[in-house]
């Protein structure tokens, strides 16, 4: 059965499968008993953040023009929803650019992490840096 931000789906008696959700704690759950609660708003977008620091070259354009819209490409059917480049002004900074990858949950990213197209995208970071890359994984309060 399809995945949702609340975990797997498991039929219960007299429920479709749809109302059920299995928390963190591998508690079965209704949907209602889901919604609102601080599991429900944690697991609501979640933002993968990369830096790249050091190095010896970073390729901005690359990285906006190719290397963001292949992480779209590869990811988007795994919940990714968004990706975002930002760079700092002080060319002295440490890390020379963030990325903001924004999904549709956490399962979702994890599910992108896990995939085989995640192999495609780490191949690529070659072609516009030699920093290192650092992900964190952030979600909303």
């Amino acid at each position: 059965m399809p995945d949702d931000s609340h975990g797997s789906r498991k039929p219960g008696k007299g429920r479709p499968a749809a109302d059920i959700h299995i928390d963190r704690n591998h508690k079965q759950r209704t949907r209602a008993e889901c919604e609102g609660s601080v599991e429900s708003r944690l697991m609501a977008n979640a933002t993968m953040v990369v830096t790249c620091g050091g190095g010896t070259y970073f390729d901005r354009d690359y990285y906006v023009d190719v290397h963001l819209p292949l992480a779209l490409a590869c990811w988007q059917k795994h919940g990714l929803e968004s990706a975002a480049a930002f760079f700092p002004r002080d060319v002295n900074s440490v890390d020379v650019s963030v990325g903001f990858y924004r999904f549709r949950d956490e399962a979702s990213l994890h599910a992108a992490l896990a995939s085989a197209d995640t192999d495609a995208i780490m191949d690529d970071v070659p072609r516009f840096t030699d920093a290192n890359v650092t992900r964190m994984i952030g979600a909303p309060l």
